[in-house]
């Protein structure tokens, strides 16, 4: 069967939308999935091809918005550069400490 451009572009458009890029492909390939089996379920209704397409298309949805929920849902509760900028903030709360600490020992011992 050859692909279906529109659908192939509304899957694509879909998947875009998540930053997951492991999520991304297999996102991509189930929306095309099922955009397949609703135009065949359509076409069993006995409308045309063409309107089967464009009846599945508007079954889906907004691609923006589909997409942006998708996301929500494949995105990691933490993502890299919140656990970088997690870190920097400790390391600088334990550099500051240390410091405080360091420097009140060297007034102490020079007061000695």
């Amino acid at each position: 069967m050859a692909q279906i451009k529109s659908f192939d572009c509304y899957a694509r458009k879909v998947s875009y939308q998540i930053d997951d890029r492991r999520a991304r492909k297999e996102a991509s390939q189930e929306i095309y999935a099922h955009l397949i089996e609703s135009k065949e379920n359509l076409l069993e209704t006995g409308i045309s091809e063409e309107e089967a397409e464009r009846t599945a298309l508007f079954q889906m949805g907004d691609a923006d918005h589909l997409g942006g929920e998708l996301d929500h849902i494949h995105t990691p509760k933490l993502k890299l550069w919140h656990i970088l900028i997690i870190s920097l903030i400790l390391v600088l709360i334990v550099v500051s400490i240390y410091g405080y600490f360091y420097w009140q020992l060297g007034i102490l011992e020079r007061s000695i």
